[in-house]
């Protein structure tokens, strides 16, 4: 589900722990089962972050 290519640094982790942690371009799919919905947005993979695209 997610892609490897990453984007930036994540604020969050830079901010708090001064750790330079590369975010990651995932799909995040709506909870509601009658819709086929999802959004694409950055994730921090260490402190789960987002960011839109």
């Amino acid at each position: 589900m997610s892609n490897e290519w990453t984007y930036g640094f994540c604020e969050s982790c830079l901010k708090n722990s001064h750790e330079k942690v590369r975010m990651k371009r995932e799909k995040i799919i709506s909870c509601n089962l009658s819709e086929n919905h999802f959004k694409e947005m950055w994730v921090c993979p260490v402190c789960g972050a987002t960011k839109e695209l």
